[in-house]
């Protein structure tokens, strides 16, 4: 997670000093929420935690629509199994951004 890191996306000093996110990734996606840093007056922590409630919430909600579509549109079974989901380790732990990569 990146922020207020520039154009190079610079990793965090105590990591690496003047060093660039794309020395070890290729995630041209992380200008995003990079640029929405600089926009947002709050602190790196709360940023952080922002991004990563939306980012988790907007998989939640897609694993809910997605069963709805294979029970039928029947929706106490649908959220049941979205908060099943969520509650399993590889989401719950902040696991399933190691599993994507």
């Amino acid at each position: 997670m990146t922020w207020r890191s520039g154009w190079t996306l610079r990793v965090a000093p105590t990591i690496a000093t003047d060093m660039s996110y794309f020395n070890m990734h290729v995630s041209p996606v992380n200008y995003l929420p990079n640029a929405i840093s600089y926009l947002v007056p709050i602190d790196r922590i709360s940023y952080y935690g922002l991004v990563y409630g939306i980012v988790y919430a907007a998989l939640i909600v897609i694993v809910f629509h997605a069963f709805l579509r294979l029970y039928g549109r029947h929706t106490p079974a649908a959220a049941l199994a979205a908060f099943a989901f969520y509650l399993s380790g590889l989401v719950n732990s902040g696991q399933l951004s190691l599993m994507l990569r």
